[in-house]
């Protein structure tokens, strides 16, 4: 039996047939609608993960390497706020020396860390 047919059975005993069917299928086309949005919103994801060549450098070969280049990072930190603080007029006094203050401590705390 066609589908048509079907509908049209159904019609006959229930007359408004149509209006219920409308919004389900307003509801499973804008279902549809939103799954194929998703859909190609992860096609990039999608292609990005078929290549997975790394073009950057090369890993360290210890963490010896990785811990060293972390304490030259914090020797530079600790540098820069050391001498932003012993620079007369370059920051405000106040509050914004206490933070100054306090960042350049964390900094040389963590350098000290890193030593050892």
């Amino acid at each position: 039996m066609n589908i048509l047919n079907i509908l049209d059975e159904i019609e006959k005993v229930d007359g408004e047939i149509y209006e219920r069917l409308n919004p389900r299928r307003a509801a499973m086309k804008s279902f549809f609608n939103a799954s194929k949005k998703i859909s190609l919103a992860a096609l990039p994801l999608a292609l990005g993960s078929m290549f997975q060549k790394a073009y950057g450098q090369s890993n360290p070969s210890s963490v010896v390497e990785v811990l060293n280049f972390a304490l030259a990072l914090e020797h530079l930190e600790y540098n820069f706020y050391n001498r932003a603080l012993l620079s007369p007029g370059l920051i405000p006094a106040g509050a914004a020396t206490s933070a100054i203050t306090t960042i350049r401590t964390h900094e040389l705390a963590h350098v000290n860390l890193l030593k050892g």
